[in-house]
């Protein structure tokens, strides 16, 4: 799911603001209804579709208006979808959380409107059991609206679920608890959640609210002690008692103008950084010429995506680029130019190459720059565009944003006006001839200067290409200025300074022939010693590259046998060894140790194309830290068929175990003849919410 998305030709994908287990929330527009706001839920195909949109039908009767009106649920060839309308210009309550808590009245507002939509469910026997800041919106009038009844729940099971109604309105009234806790501290009492971080911990325990947030008063501290905690005096224990709770702390307050102006605040703010980007962007364009503005990129749809800032997407791969600015290009014969343009693409086209192999040298045309984001591009240098470099410092820092005016002086040395003089000393011809230096001579008298004046026409130089005609300066103009030496006073070439040529053959005659003496008497000295030294000790033979072996099928490991149901997001098993670390298997949520005192583990086995020397297994992972074994099929007189090996624990012999603490961890152990490994979790990451889990998002095997 990309940003510009288009959905069954009628529903425009925008920006994802939440993700719900396998299922992940969108911002996004009806194209059907002239750009009508909604919210889209999607989810993967397979068991969860049924399950999602039986949930999302059995709510589509609900008209409490602070509900999330549903407006479609679907299935597609590869996905489902629900969408849910969303009022124009709201503001999802972590963005407005982020700025810091809300006040004691604009704390009990939002909860009170929570709790009062809850108690209409709760009246028709359903419930959310998912509340989270992440599912509330506050509207432009300061009004609270609530998506994801019935489908969060139905995308993020839990082992703690139960169809009992007392358990599921204790779920909802500790989710009003959480929230009046959220908006008081700005903080969830929790594992972070989109936007909101965790709650710190004092003493390893929750603390007050009014801890976090002095500001915070103390009835509404005490009211929020009481929601939380059910075995305090007037624990709330239906919606309908918070919400008249919230109504009596309130009394004649109305802070739903404040919560609107909250919104107004942070829509400006938004409008304002759109606008600084778009200038940025068309600032970025006009200095390199066109090229996108790193960070974006543009799909073959001609919908732009946006990535996490300073990442490009270049030949499939995301990639954090250095921002420099274009290269100057020192002048050199059109073969170097060739020879350096092949270079380059021969160490593949980047701007770090770029920056680094050619330098302020790395010329591909006279009279161009390189582009900094590909070295392939070049830009010509005209007016404009060496203007606009005058605007980067070395390390490719902006440090003004106005274009220079074409009558200011040179760009780092690239050229000058005449009447600029250079900062830099001008070679001397004349020395090094003067000490019979004949390759200097020679280049002298190829090559000519390359500094132009601002005009960019030449200076009067020779050009030993042109017509003979072309040479002889003009009667109206003045004679070429004559070399100078480094202290700037001028120094004429006589005639007798220069060397005669076939004295110098004579010389370089004698000493190639001397080098070739010296060259055949070298190579008597090392084959002398050759012979007569010790044979060297053989090359020491490098480590064998362990071999991955290919896995050609996985399942589950969740037997009855152990206290497993024999099922384990058994559709999401391809995830753990499709080449792609971003996508993963789950496992389903516990509860605090339900593993390993209800079940023994849970896990996935793979299976190789036929039996391989196995000695290690490589784990990518997100929920850390888990504890993991390693364990292969029981070998040798009376091991199990293979058909018996998913039937429990028992049919497996274990090799390794490790607690996963990074996102990739390698186990190593005894090499082992195997055709199956399992992957067995025995401890299961904390996610803070009083449930665990682990994933599998990448499973290679491996041997020596």
């Amino acid at each position: 799911m990309v940003t510009g998305m288009l959905i069954d030709e009628r529903w425009r994908v925008a920006q994802r603001v939440d993700k719900i287990g396998r299922g992940s929330r969108w911002t996004g527009v009806d194209e059907a209804m002239a750009g009508r706001p909604i919210f889209l839920t999607v989810f993967p195909e397979g068991p969860l579709v049924d399950r999602v949109l039986l949930a999302n039908q059995q709510v589509s009767a609900v008209m409490d208006a602070r509900f999330c009106r549903v407006v479609d649920g679907k299935r597609t060839a590869d996905f489902g979808y629900v969408v849910n309308e969303r009022v124009d210009g709201s503001v999802g309550l972590p963005q407005l959380l982020a700025a810091g808590p809300l006040t004691d009245p604009e704390v009990a507002w939002v909860s009170r409107e929570v709790a009062a939509a809850l108690a209409t469910i709760h009246r028709q026997g359903r419930y959310h059991c998912r509340l989270s800041p992440s599912v509330i919106s506050v509207t432009p009038a300061g009004d609270i609206r609530i998506v994801g009844l019935g489908i969060d729940r139905a995308l993020t099971p839990r082992a703690s679920d139960s169809d009992i109604a007392d358990d599921q309105l204790a779920m909802d009234i500790a989710g009003c608890g959480g929230l009046l806790y959220a908006c008081a501290t700005a903080t969830w009492p929790g594992s972070p959640i989109p936007g909101l971080a965790a709650t710190p911990l004092v003493d390893g325990g929750m603390p007050e609210a009014a801890l976090i947030n002095p500001g915070v008063g103390h009835d509404l501290n005490r009211l929020i002690r009481q929601v939380l905690d059910a075995s305090a005096p007037g624990h709330s224990d239906s919606a309908q008692r918070l919400a008249d709770q919230l109504d009596n702390f309130l009394g004649d307050r109305h802070p739903a103008a404040s919560l609107a102006e909250r919104v107004s605040q942070l829509q400006a703010q938004a409008a304002a950084q759109a606008r600084a980007a778009a200038k940025a962007a068309e600032t970025s364009a006009q200095l390199f010429g066109g090229v996108a503005p790193l960070g974006r990129s543009t799909s073959s749809s001609g919908h732009s995506s946006q990535l996490p800032p300073g990442k490009q997407v270049m030949d499939g791969l995301i990639h954090r680029p250095r921002i420099v600015p274009p290269v100057p290009v020192a002048a050199v014969g059109s073969g170097a130019a060739a020879a350096m343009a092949a270079g380059v693409a021969a160490m593949g086209n980047t701007a770090g190459v770029a920056a680094s192999s050619l330098g302020a040298a790395g010329s591909m045309a006279e009279g161009s720059l390189v582009s900094a984001v590909d070295p392939t591009v070049l830009i010509p240098l005209d007016d404009s565009t060496a203007s606009a470099l005058a605007s980067y410092d070395s390390s490719g820092r902006l440090l003004q944003s106005t274009v220079m005016p074409s009558d200011q002086p040179s760009l780092i040395g690239l050229s000058r006006p005449d009447d600029q003089p250079s900062s830099a000393p001008d070679f001397d011809h004349t020395e090094a001839l003067a000490q019979g230096d004949e390759s200097v001579h020679r280049a002298a008298a190829v090559a000519p200067s390359v500094n132009k004046p601002w005009d960019g026409q030449p200076t009067g130089q020779a050009d030993p290409l042109a017509d003979d005609d072309a040479d002889q300066p003009s009667p109206d103009e003045p004679p070429a200025a004559p070399p100078r030496h480094a202290s700037g006073s001028v120094k004429r070439l006589h005639p007798s300074v220069l060397p005669d040529a076939g004295g110098i053959w004579s010389k370089v005659s004698l000493v190639v022939l001397v080098l070739l003496v010296l060259a055949l008497i070298s190579a008597i000295v090392i084959g002398l010693n050759y012979a007569s030294a010790p044979p060297a000790p053989p090359a020491s033979t490098p480590a064998p590259t362990p071999t991955t072996y290919p896995i050609v099928a996985a399942a589950v490991f969740d037997p009855n046998a152990d206290g497993g149901d024999a099922a384990e997001n058994d559709a999401d098993s391809g995830l753990a060894f499709d080449g792609d670390v971003t996508t993963a298997w789950h496992t389903e949520l516990y509860p605090a140790n339900y593993i390993p005192q209800r079940k023994p583990g849970v896990g996935m086995w793979f299976s190789l194309a036929g039996p391989q020397a196995v000695d290690q297994v490589t784990i990518d992972s997100q929920q850390l830290p888990a504890t993991v074994s390693i364990w292969v099929p029981v070998s040798g007189e009376g091991a199990p068929a293979e058909a018996d090996w998913p039937a429990g624990i028992g049919n497996w012999t274990k090799v390794a175990e490790t607690t996963l603490a990074a996102p990739q961890s390698t186990i190593r152990f005894d090499q082992v003849e195997t055709k199956a490994v399992l992957v067995y979790f025995t401890g299961l990451a904390d996610l803070g919410d009083t449930s665990f889990q682990g994933d599998l998002a990448e499973v290679s095997i491996a041997g020596d």
